[in-house]
């Protein structure tokens, strides 16, 4: 190699080192940037309440978004931000959150004071592999069944739900085959419905007894929905207001494209019959839902915003108070600096290509006659 071709391959070298770490720096950014995380609604002595995850914390509103408390998670005896939680009232009106924190994993269970909404104390219900039909899976989710004394854990890679004690013991496990890529999981009576994402599927199973028989009762697809923008749309979410029967008097289901991107929130009447496809208000990525009052509340992943939207699908606009607003806020600019970055890279990268290409054109050498 010449010495002009050895300072043009060091210029063009450089260049792409520039690259790399702009990129890796986007990533990183990308990465750290807060994420909202699970939701859960619940109602505490005539009180709705809406817990969320963001930034590392847990964060209790109260129905009109006021912020009523907040806690790190290093409070509640988890490592990071949980896959998800639920949230359960007693008899007695005792308040517990059950969170499912998958770096163990393990199962912790927190005792919520009704004055100042505090998780505490936590502990560590169960752990281990066990907690899972498939102990590589990463998309979990869980409801309680406080009158049954039961756990219900929705095991994604594994195809089915596992059903526990409160102790953690392992009691049952749905039939194999019967659920693919379950996500979301909600209690009413003796149904547990259940967020069959890959069947693309709202699935009522019936969980009555002690050794329930998970059959399917009632199936409610995405593609019978005829505003939603593909019939192959996956389901991983859902909301609904009860009537006093636990049956829904409207529904708001969660379909997602492949990637649980680019969401569809579809709207159902008692009668489970097709509403309107909701308007989002400009956001493109919800990621979670629960019902508040007659509305639903949607945390979107990318955007990172958190709104509500009617029983026919209007939006409503944000839910949380301004200082909340603000810190979501904060964390969507972070998301949107990396993606700067990002792009900067791929620029950068381009550029470098085009500028080795014409150098390597301008000063290549001719073949040596012989």
């Amino acid at each position: 190699m010449s010495p002009k071709e050895t300072r043009i391959a060091a210029v063009i070298l450089a260049m792409a080192a520039v690259s790399a770490g702009v990129l890796l720096y986007g990533m990183k950014l990308n990465r750290d940037a807060p994420r909202l995380g699970p939701i859960r609604s619940v109602t505490v002595a005539g009180r709705e309440l809406l817990a969320v995850f963001h930034a590392d914390r847990i964060h209790v509103l109260d129905a009109s978004g006021k912020r009523l408390a907040s806690q790190p998670l290093a409070e509640l005896a988890l490592a990071e931000q949980p896959n998800d939680m639920d949230l359960t009232v007693d008899a007695t009106g005792k308040v517990q959150a059950w969170l499912f924190d998958d770096s163990v994993p393990k199962l912790v269970r927190c005792d919520v004071a009704p004055d100042t909404l505090r998780f505490a104390p936590c502990a560590q219900v169960a752990a281990g592999p066990g907690l899972k039909i498939e102990p590589r899976s990463l998309a979990v989710h869980l409801a309680v069944d406080i009158p049954h004394e039961r756990i219900f854990i929705a095991d994604a890679d594994g195809h089915a739900v596992r059903m526990l004690g409160l102790d953690g013991r392992r009691l049952h496990d749905s039939p194999a085959g019967e659920l693919y890529f379950p996500n979301r999981l909600r209690v009413a009576g003796d149904k547990l419905i259940v967020a069959d994402n890959d069947h693309r599927r709202i699935v009522w199973l019936d969980i009555a007894g002690d050794t329930p028989s998970f059959a399917p009762s009632r199936t409610l697809l995405s593609g019978d929905h005829p505003r939603a923008r593909s019939a192959q749309r996956k389901v991983t979410d859902f909301a609904f207001v009860p009537d006093a029967n636990g049956e829904p008097t409207v529904l708001w289901m969660l379909a997602v494209a492949q990637g649980q991107k680019y969401g569809d929130v579809l709207t159902w009447d008692a009668a489970l019959k097709p509403g309107e496809r909701a308007n989002l208000g400009g956001h493109t990525d919800p990621l979670a839902l629960d019902r508040l009052g007659d509305a639903a509340v949607v945390a979107d992943f990318n955007g990172l915003a958190l709104y509500r939207i009617g029983a026919h699908g209007d939006y409503l606009g944000s839910f949380g108070d301004p200082a909340f607003q603000g810190e979501l806020r904060e964390s969507a600019a972070q998301l949107a600096n990396a993606a700067l970055w990002k792009y900067a890279a791929w620029a950068c990268l381009a550029a470098t290509l085009a500028i080795g290409f014409l150098l390597a054109f301008k000063y290549r050498e001719p073949p040596k006659a012989r």
